[in-house]
């Protein structure tokens, strides 16, 4: 139930927002057996830079509970839930060592909104994670028009592991 409320509330978003003419879907993948997907989607890119509107998103391949840690509440204004999501993908600070350490690759992160009639869709990435485990991370929060705010109605996370069966996918389980 809650699948189809997302998919209906993205789909919806999408159709509302304003995408300029030039912007073409890539070509719709083949859906594993047993999968839930969307006729005629546009194939989901591995890395945020690939996506360009809210139908890009596969919120199925998200998990809330690896989300949980951003410490987010379902109901909850997007005034209150931006620094929290700013803070746990981008925190100020940082050791000494950290900036002397040009050996190692830097952590980026991307941060993207996309806006339409009715809501917000915030989408953020992080890559190059300074982790032993953890190697990237993706994230989405959906904020529903309400007042003169928005609130949030749903979120989740996936990662990227560094060690493991699975190395290069995205994925929902904890890494090892």
């Amino acid at each position: 139930m809650r699948l189809a409320a997302h998919l209906t509330f993205a789909l919806m978003l999408s159709a509302c927002s304003q995408q300029p003419e030039t912007m073409r879907a890539p070509a719709a993948p083949q859906a594993p057996a047993g999968s839930l997907a969307v006729p005629d989607a546009p194939a989901v890119p591995d890395s945020a830079t690939g996506i360009m509107r809210i139908t890009d998103i596969d919120f199925t391949s998200y998990s809330r509970d690896l989300a949980s840690f951003v410490k987010l509440e379902v109901g909850e204004s997007m005034v209150s839930a931006t620094p929290k999501i700013e803070n746990f993908f981008s925190p100020q600070g940082g050791s000494l060592e950290d900036a002397r350490d040009y050996s190692r690759e830097k952590t980026e992160t991307e941060f993207s909104t996309f806006g339409a009639q009715g809501g917000k869709v915030t989408l953020v990435e992080r890559v190059n994670i300074k982790d032993d485990s953890v190697k990237a991370e993706q994230f989405y929060a959906i904020f529903k028009a309400k007042g003169e705010g928005h609130m949030l109605v749903d979120y989740g996370m996936k990662i990227k592991c560094h060690r493991g069966e699975n190395t290069e996918n995205w994925q929902i389980k904890p890494c090892q």
